[in-house]
């Protein structure tokens, strides 16, 4: 546990006083122009970053709270006992 919060620990004020944006994933973004957002970095959140345009934004962090979405990608044995495979 303490080498997890060792990493987190060396994000903590890395873009101290810079602007971004934070997306979350809600359905309103689905149609909307992602080509604006390019001037910041931008924060993702969930599934944001399966967003057709999404990689017309700076994504230096994306956040994903269920990780179930990511399961087929895990290579944790038993992950894949779990999920079938």
């Amino acid at each position: 546990m303490h080498h997890q919060m060792s990493k987190l620990d060396e994000l903590y004020q890395r873009h101290a006083g810079q602007e971004c944006y934070i997306f979350g994933d809600g359905v309103s973004l689905k149609w909307m122009d992602l080509h604006q957002f390019s001037d910041r970095p931008s924060i993702l959140g969930n599934m944001m970053i399966y967003h057709k345009e999404a990689n017309a934004l700076r994504i230096p962090y994306c956040t994903i709270t269920e990780p179930w979405w990511v399961l087929a990608l895990v290579s944790i044995p038993w992950t894949r006992q779990v999920a079938g495979f």
